[in-house]
């Protein structure tokens, strides 16, 4: 057991302890269920990440009433966030945006190569910065295989909103 007044260290690799047993937790339940070969634990190896693309960009843009919050699932189903950046595919979490900072507030998460797979984009409502605002608009851009989307919707206080779902196919179509 660790005494109180101990400090927390990051590994070498400057790995945060958490994320260290998680990465232990999910090696050896991936063992146990035959999903995976016995590897050192870390970063993967180049072999089994799934194959680069061009960059993929997902910005988050909203005004003063509230904090929301971006969050992108990787194909390897782990969140890139304030945080949690940099992901271990790469993605990487830009400018958490709060209260007080001028609007527009825009964050951002980036991968630059994008490895192949599916995404998942999410705003999160966790903090009203003006009065009782339980609504406020937000704007998302998605940057991907060339190609722009953007979607205009309304954050709702307390939850969280699936935005979109996009796929970054291994070879250009």
């Amino acid at each position: 057991m660790t005494p109180p007044d101990a400090k927390v260290r990051a590994g070498p690799d400057g790995t945060p302890p958490a994320r260290r047993a998680l990465r232990a937790a999910l090696a050896v339940a991936l063992l146990a269920l035959g999903c995976a070969s016995p590897a050192p634990l870390g970063e993967p190896a180049p072999a089994a990440r799934p194959p680069a693309t061009g960059a993929v960009r997902v910005e988050l843009e909203f005004g003063a009433e509230a904090d929301l919050d971006l969050f992108v699932t990787d194909p390897w189903y782990e969140e890139v966030y304030f945080g949690n950046s940099p992901s271990l595919l790469g993605g990487v979490f830009e400018g958490d945006r709060r209260c007080g900072d001028p609007a527009p507030r825009v964050e951002a998460v980036h991968f630059s190569p994008a490895p192949a797979g599916f995404y998942r984009v999410s705003v999160d409502y966790p903090i009203r910065c003006q009065g009782g605002i339980d609504e406020v608009p937000y704007r998302v851009v998605v940057e991907a295989g060339g190609e722009r989307q953007v979607y205009e919707r309304r954050a709702i206080f307390g939850a969280t909103d699936l935005v979109v779902d996009f796929e970054v196919p291994a070879f250009p179509r």
